[in-house]
């Protein structure tokens, strides 16, 4: 099979600060190798570990994708960050919530920074509403990586945040097939939302 090789993307971002002090993002991403399948395509955050309580309104309270999402119910759910770990075998990325309208982290104050989904090309709600892809962790793609159990996990840091256009369904391949089209994550996609302090 041919090789991946080397890809590039191009990210045109337009930041837009309102008088109230909200901060707009909208982004047009592209690719030179458009039929690619990607695990993600987003924005991921780092976030100070003092903000360990994360609302949203989507898809929950379980960690759920574009092609396992119906036992899984549209409301507003709290929580603290520590709380969407898995206690999965080996570590790996998870807490995915899908059709967030938004996600907050706060302080034990309940003061903090609000993310808004405002335009998405590849997701919206079943009203037609723009909606992204949300997990939280205590954990960054690295720590969960090289960890080959829990206990190899380094204790909990600051949140990384994954704001996402579309996260990949899950499929099958394991016992059937891999995610259908529609559930897969191409990279190009037209993304926003507004950041708000809480």
């Amino acid at each position: 099979p041919d090789s991946v090789g080397v890809m590039t993307f191009t990210a045109h971002q337009t930041w837009t600060v309102a008088r109230d002090g909200s901060i707009t993002l909208r982004s047009r991403i592209t690719s030179d190798k458009p039929d690619l399948v990607l695990g993600r395509l987003g924005y991921i955050l780092q976030v100070p570990a003092r903000l360990d309580r994360f609302g949203y309104y989507g898809r929950g309270p379980v960690e759920n994708y574009s092609d396992r999402y119906t036992c899984a119910f549209v409301g507003e759910y709290t929580g603290k960050v520590a709380g969407q770990v898995s206690n999965y075998t080996k570590p790996q990325e998870m807490a995915n919530h899908e059709q967030v309208r938004w996600a907050s982290l706060t302080g034990r104050h309940g003061r903090g920074v609000l993310f808004e989904a405002s335009e998405n090309s590849l997701r919206s709600s079943d009203f037609g509403r723009p909606v992204m892809s949300v997990s939280a962790l205590p954990y960054s793609a690295v720590d969960l990586v090289q960890a080959a159990h829990q206990c190899d996990l380094p204790a909990p840091g600051d949140t990384w945040l994954c704001l996402d256009a579309a996260d990949l369904g899950l499929g099958g391949n394991s016992c059937g097939p891999s995610p259908l089209e529609e559930d897969r994550v191409h990279p190009s996609a037209t993304f926003g939302f507004i950041i708000r302090l809480k």
